[in-house]
């Protein structure tokens, strides 16, 4: 689960750093989502990813995870999740 946790964190920084670039984002993103349909993550998987990873937010900054900034990093994932989840469910594509 460490290892998963690091990937997590690791795409998450690549994510926010192409956050200038939404067509290249959204590529990257496409291509991550077609990858773990291969490894055979589910949908449902997102929503316990999403809420693991605000929580882990929240326990790293403390006081500092203020309301607004939960509301900002749950849309970056949701949009991000969107992405994926679009890609894992298109059949036409090859993973």
């Amino acid at each position: 689960m460490d290892v998963q946790s690091e990937k997590i964190i690791h795409m998450l920084g690549i994510a926010v750093g192409m956050l200038n670039d939404a067509k290249a984002l959204e590529i990257v993103l496409e291509s991550l989502g077609r990858r773990h349909r291969g490894y055979g993550a589910r949908i449902e998987h997102f929503e316990k990813v999403g809420e693991a990873l605000i929580w882990m937010l929240e326990q790293m900054c403390g006081d500092g995870f203020t309301p607004q900034v939960r509301a900002c990093w749950a849309e970056v994932y949701r949009q991000m999740a969107s992405s994926m989840k679009r890609a894992m469910l298109d059949k036409q594509q090859v993973a």
